[in-house]
Formats: C-alpha cells, sequence, structure tokens
C-alpha cells in the first residue's frame, strides 16, 4: 500500500516515480483497492521501493535526486 498522492496519471497510465540509483524511475503500476489514504499497488513495484512522495514535483525521467527513505507507515 502507499499514500494515495504518490499515484500520477501520466500518458493515460497510473505511475510513480521510484528512485533507482539516485535516478527518477517512472514506473506503470496497476492499482487495487483504496480508501481515503492509501491504494494498493498490484504491480509494477517490488517490495522495498523506494518512491518520490510529492508527485506536483514533476521531475522528469533519469533525474538526479537523493533520498530520504523514510518508511511509509503501514496499514492497521
Amino acid at each position: 500500500m502507499t499514500g494515495i498522492a504518490f499515484i500520477l496519471s501520466r500518458q493515460r497510465q497510473k505511475q510513480v516515480m521510484e528512485v533507482v540509483k539516485g535516478r527518477v524511475k517512472y514506473r506503470t503500476v496497476k492499482t487495487g483497492s483504496r480508501d481515503r489514504e492509501y491504494v494498493e499497488i498490484l504491480s509494477g513495484l517490488t517490495p522495498g521501493s523506494v518512491i518520490v512522495k510529492d508527485g506536483s514535483l514533476n521531475l522528469r525521467d533519469n533525474a538526479r535526486v537523493t533520498s530520504s527513505t523514510t518508511k511509509t507507515p503501514r496499514r492497521p
């Protein structure tokens, strides 16, 4: 599960920005159940993936970033 605000709609697909080796990579994801705060990621990411939390940053694919790997709390 991830926060709903982290899901972007780009090119008619749901995507997230994953950080891989200090670079942004857009990943197309398939979503499942959702509530007011969280959405289930069914495919497109692996457990432990680091994602950009602020989709409004409008980062380009392959942009250099540094991450503060704070973990999103798991749903109870």
